[in-house]
């Protein structure tokens, strides 16, 4: 992809190349034309050009997928039907070998993709043989995606060695959140106990990440359905849950769509996970922290999804955390409301409702599980059951006091107004009824500055 950008003459001189077969020749200098691997520029500048490619389209759809569906050289869409699918095929391949940019290789669960006039063109173009994508297995006959891990083993178990096997289990949908927050917490606790890289491990580490990895090859048993919505929809919504503990927090994002019949389908899209600081933090503010993570991973979906009719809804199992987003961000403490602020701009704080613990899939990720149980955990793949009931069997959302939240700024006592301290009718001269109300002004005036701490100066 890098070799198809040509750069501009006057910035050749800065890719040279010094070279010779042989140390009895002389040096003969080579300047490259084109991108090169390896620079820091070079993943900016191929992306840029897609970028342009897709503003000089005129037609919008084109333009939308060009600029949005690439992953570096990596084409990812789709449609819901098979002669847009046609259509964008036909399309951005035209749009894209205006740039040189030509693709070569396809891989889709419709058949018409392979019998189509851009297979067979002049460009010699292929079907791809290839099953993954971002790290991803996709059976494109079945439409189903599974995953595939392979962690080597060692008899002595590092730092190093456990860093390096936990980033070859690659989940860029958090479809494995709950899983994959078992070796992140591992990792967490191997820089608190400060071992340098290739200094054994703890016999309670070793245990534990033995027990982990000795249970991945059940995740090569998952056939996760790509598709998430049902056949033809009348309603789509997006169900958000978070929640946390001592030492995670995460949310995962459900897909619930129902047709004319009104059958309901729930599927599970897409999760994140994070470590607890290591610093302590209170729980509420990890449920805090949760909700704000579930508020922008539905900001990315729905940026993602491109999709706008569609509703938002948010499960917490924090009745603190609801009753924030119900308060007047004003009277929070400083790191509560800024993040409650965050939250109500992402989202619709009216669409937060309560959701039980034992109801809630994100609990899952909160405390993490093993390989072998997430496989057959319908609670994890389909969400809670309540999501298949009509909306008024749903779980009610719970109502709490402001005054029992805590992380709420002191109040400050205020006289609404004069007429309670003093009676204006007593008094029948105005020059005396002057005097008096300014004494009593400069004595709450006094009090305020003695109970805060502030300096009054009388006029």
């Amino acid at each position: 992809m890098y070799r198809q950008i040509l750069l501009h003459e006057e910035d050749r001189n800065l890719q040279l190349i010094l070279w010779r077969e042989d140390e009895s020749k002389p040096l003969e200098t080579y300047r490259l034309n084109t991108v090169t691997y390896g620079f820091k520029s070079a993943s900016y500048l191929s992306t840029r050009c897609l970028w342009q490619l897709g503003e000089e389209c005129d037609d919008d759809l084109i333009k939308t997928i060009i600029q949005h569906d690439f992953y570096v050289d990596d084409l990812i869409t789709g449609a819901d039907e098979e002669d847009t699918l046609l259509y964008i095929q036909k399309f951005v391949v035209e749009a894209l070998r205006k740039g040189c940019f030509n693709l070569r290789k396809f891989r889709s669960n419709s058949k018409a993709i392979y019998q189509s006039d851009v297979v067979d063109s002049k460009d010699n173009l292929s079907i791809s043989n290839s099953l993954n994508t971002l790290g991803l297995g996709w059976n494109s006959n079945t439409d189903n995606l599974h995953v595939s891990i392979q962690i080597p083993s060692s008899n002595v178990l590092t730092k190093r060695f456990i860093l390096s096997s936990s980033f070859k289990i690659f989940d860029p949908l958090g479809l494995l959140s709950p899983c994959i927050i078992k070796p992140k917490l591992l990792l967490q606790l191997l820089w608190t106990e400060k071992l340098t890289w290739d200094e054994p491990v703890s016999d309670h580490i070793n245990f534990e990440w033995k027990k982990f990895a000795d249970n991945l090859h059940c995740l090569k048993s998952l056939d996760i359905p790509r598709r998430t919505l049902c056949d033809s929809p009348s309603s789509i919504e997006l169900h958000s849950f978070s929640d946390a503990s001592q030492s995670a927090y995460g949310a995962c994002l459900y897909m619930r769509s129902l047709d004319s019949l009104g059958n309901v389908t729930v599927s599970l899209l897409c999760g994140k996970s994070k470590v607890a600081p290591i610093k302590p933090m209170t729980i509420p503010r990890l449920e805090l922290c949760a909700a704000l993570l579930s508020a922008r991973l539905v900001k990315t979906t729905i940026d993602s999804l491109r999709y706008q009719n569609v509703r938002l809804i948010h499960w917490c199992d924090s009745s603190v955390v609801l009753g924030w987003l119900r308060a007047n961000f004003s009277t929070l403490k400083t790191f509560v409301a800024n993040r409650i602020v965050e939250i109500c701009e992402l989202t619709d704080a009216n669409s937060w409702r309560y959701v039980p613990s034992s109801e809630n899939p994100a609990d899952l990720i909160s405390r993490g599980v093993q390989p072998n149980e997430i496989v057959n955990m319908s609670l994890w793949w389909s969400g809670p059951s309540f999501l298949l009931k009509p909306e008024c069997e749903w779980p009610q959302l719970i109502k709490n006091s402001d005054s029992t939240l805590p992380e709420i700024k002191s109040h400050t006592a205020t006289i609404n107004s004069m007429d309670s301290v003093i009676n204006i009718e007593n008094y029948s001269k105005l020059n005396k009824l002057k005097r008096i109300v300014a004494y009593a002004h400069n004595y709450c005036s006094l009090l305020y500055g003695i109970r805060y701490g502030l300096s009054m100066v009388d006029a």
